[in-house]
């Protein structure tokens, strides 16, 4: 049953993703498509908007993610949607790990569209003649372990901050709809997403190894002792940063079902 509602979160968004992604792979093909063996006024100013719309697009990705989600949320539980949603034969933990689930899903989809984005920009920095000297270079440093381990670790704290959000989104929302809650349900959900993500924000600079000052001391020192040092050490900040963001989404998560189980307030 969970795989239904799972299915049923992934189609109920599938148009609006799926129009978004068209466009921005659009977008990517034809910044990618932007190259030539000599440069001119007419192709730099192409590339220029190009490259613009590029960070545009990811930007608005994100952000048509995150409202979405919550939206989407929303609407499904505490909507009139709610009534049907907790009609289905689920426990608390089933019907929010589905939802969670999809939003992954989405999640790692916009990561991919975000990612080819950014691709595309450095791919049409590089000019024709100069792409296979490039492209050698870039393949050996991407051999070198912890260069490999420091790109690797800086794509896989961006997914599961995206991942954490949705598990903040959730919670925040869950939250706001508790039946003490009457009104300003949607401006108190937008307080608590904040509020909750500041708090977060201070308790993790309370750690000395997460503090602007302590990172900005191991990177320096990494970086002293050369380039490759500087990516392993930026790759064991942004590994325990993911630690951190694993733990925190299982503790939205838990919040966020304890209350669907305890208390049911639908509008």
């Amino acid at each position: 049953m969970i795989g239904k509602v799972i299915k049923h979160d992934l189609r109920a968004s599938g148009l609006l993703y799926g129009v978004g992604f068209l466009i921005s792979l659009f977008i990517a093909v034809g910044t990618m498509l932007n190259r030539n063996t000599f440069y001119s006024e007419n192709m730099l100013l192409r590339a220029s908007i190009l490259m613009t719309a590029c960070i545009v697009c990811v930007a608005a990705l994100v952000l048509l993610f995150l409202i979405h989600t919550a939206l989407r949320y929303d609407r499904s539980m505490y909507g009139e949607e709610g009534y049907l949603t907790f009609t289905l034969p689920l426990s608390a933990p089933q019907l929010v790990l589905g939802k969670f689930a999809a939003a992954v899903i989405w999640a790692l989809c916009v990561s991919a569209m975000c990612g080819l984005l950014l691709f595309s920009i450095l791919y049409s920095a590089v000019s024709v003649d100069a792409a296979d000297a490039f492209w050698r270079e870039v393949t050996g440093l991407l051999r070198d372990p912890e260069v490999f381990y420091g790109l690797a670790s800086t794509a896989g704290v961006m997914i599961v901050s995206l991942i954490e959000n949705v598990a903040l989104i959730f919670a925040a929302i869950t939250i706001a709809y508790l039946p003490a809650i009457r009104r300003g349900n949607g401006i108190l959900a937008v307080i608590l997403y904040f509020g909750i993500g500041f708090v977060e924000s201070k308790l993790m600079n309370a750690i000395p190894g997460f503090s602007e000052q302590g990172i900005e001391m191991a990177l320096d020192a990494a970086l002293a002792e050369g380039e490759m040092h500087f990516f392993g050490a930026l790759g064991d900040l942004f590994s325990a940063t993911m630690i951190w963001g694993v733990v925190f989404t299982a503790l939205y998560l838990t919040v966020t079902i304890g209350l669907v189980r305890k208390f049911t307030a639908l509008r």
